[in-house]
């Protein structure tokens, strides 16, 4: 399992818009009681932290993905377990960005792994059902986990 904990990440999917525009989970990590959502919602793309069932923080674009290819990204900059900043990107544009103050001290739900176009079992957001999968096409999705900070410190 990747280890998200405390570590600053970028997921970057390719995607296929269709005309109608698209909505739906592009990745999730967790569920109800903690984890993360990068999905696209009433034509906004979205990230949703979920802080252990108690606090969710949710950061959504200013404008809508457009129809045809599309590279959506969320980059997450940790600042250490008091939290970070995600920043979302529509082609390469930053269309939105918050803070995320606290993050989950422990792994995300056991039960509940990383999923691609779908958040299949209890949602990680109360703003949709699941599965909530994707109704456009998703190409390839990349996720880059950055250099661990306390590996870093002990090189």
């Amino acid at each position: 399992m990747l280890n998200f904990r405390n570590r600053s990440y970028t997921i970057t999917a390719d995607v296929e818009i269709p005309q109608r525009g698209a909505e739906g989970v592009l990745v999730s990590l967790g569920g109800r009681f903690g984890g993360f959502s990068f999905f696209i919602e009433k034509n906004r793309l979205s990230y949703v932290y979920n802080w252990v069932g108690l606090e969710r923080y949710t950061v959504t674009s200013t404008e809508a993905p457009p129809a045809g290819s599309v590279k959506l990204r969320l980059e997450f900059t940790t600042a250490g377990p008091n939290g970070g900043v995600a920043t979302l990107f529509i082609n390469d544009k930053r269309v939105g960005e918050g803070k995320i103050a606290r993050l989950v001290p422990i792994t995300f739900g056991l039960s509940e792994g990383l999923t691609v176009g779908r958040d299949p079992s209890t949602p990680v957001t109360e703003s949709y059902q699941s599965p909530f999968e994707f109704n456009g096409k998703i190409k390839k999705v990349v996720m880059e986990l950055k250099e661990d900070p306390k590996q870093a410190s002990a090189n």
